[in-house]
């Protein structure tokens, strides 16, 4: 299942992992109020909690990654509290999922700027 590494991660940054569909996307509405649409669209459909009744955007896989990457980087910028997310058995990495996390490398902070 392409991304199926980044959505596991994804769902524990924005704390739904224990939630029913329909509360974890309500859960993301709140947490990405200034978000678009269709970018939540997108999101809910990578997380595996889309409501089937809904269409997702008919765009590009790469338009799709973008879009993506910039709503999860925007979503991270905006945390005042720091996380740690560990990878594991990242040799079994999808390569979809391996992408994303490569967009997601600016995110981090420089070695020796840790604070």
């Amino acid at each position: 299942m392409p991304y199926h590494a980044v959505a596991r991660l994804l769902r524990n940054f924005f704390r739904i992992s224990e939630l029913d569909r329909e509360a974890a996307r309500s859960a993301l509405r709140t947490q990405l109020a200034a978000a678009d649409p269709d970018d939540l669209l997108l999101l809910a459909d990578l997380l595996g909690i889309r409501d089937p009744t809904v269409a997702t955007p008919n765009i590009s896989a790469d338009a799709r990654r973008r879009r993506l990457t910039a709503l999860v980087t925007t979503a991270a910028s905006a945390r005042e509290t720091p996380g740690l997310y560990i990878v594991e058995d990242a040799h079994w990495i999808d390569e979809a999922s391996e992408s994303m996390l490569a967009d997601f490398r600016p995110l981090l902070p420089e070695p020796g700027r840790w604070s």
